[in-house]
């Protein structure tokens, strides 16, 4: 029985306090290391820079599928060229290239 009232007590107690305002302890600052920063600074330059050549294959890609002749029908052999290069890109993903040139 004297628990709950001693618990009583101080809930009323801390409300009557004037509270004082808390100061937070100082936050360590994280430092990044010249050598850490230029790192990350690489990996952002590759990631965009993969990112860009992806793109620039997919428009590729959409061009060549898109090309027709001059009467309008689709040009099958382009679409074929596309869908080779895809497959050779799944066997080989260190191949950067196509090795068909025009």
């Amino acid at each position: 029985m004297d628990e709950p009232k001693t618990k009583l007590r101080t809930k009323a107690s801390s409300s009557t306090k004037v509270k004082k305002p808390v100061s937070r302890p100082l936050q360590k600052r994280n430092y990044v290391s010249a050598y850490k920063r230029a790192e990350q600074n690489y990996e952002r330059i590759q990631a965009e820079r993969r990112s860009q050549a992806e793109a620039r294959r997919e428009e590729k890609e959409r061009r060549e599928a898109a090309k027709s002749t001059r009467k309008g029908q689709p040009r099958l052999n382009a679409q074929i060229e596309v869908l080779v290069e895809k497959i050779q890109r799944k066997e080989n993903p260190a191949m950067k290239r196509s090795t068909a040139k025009k």
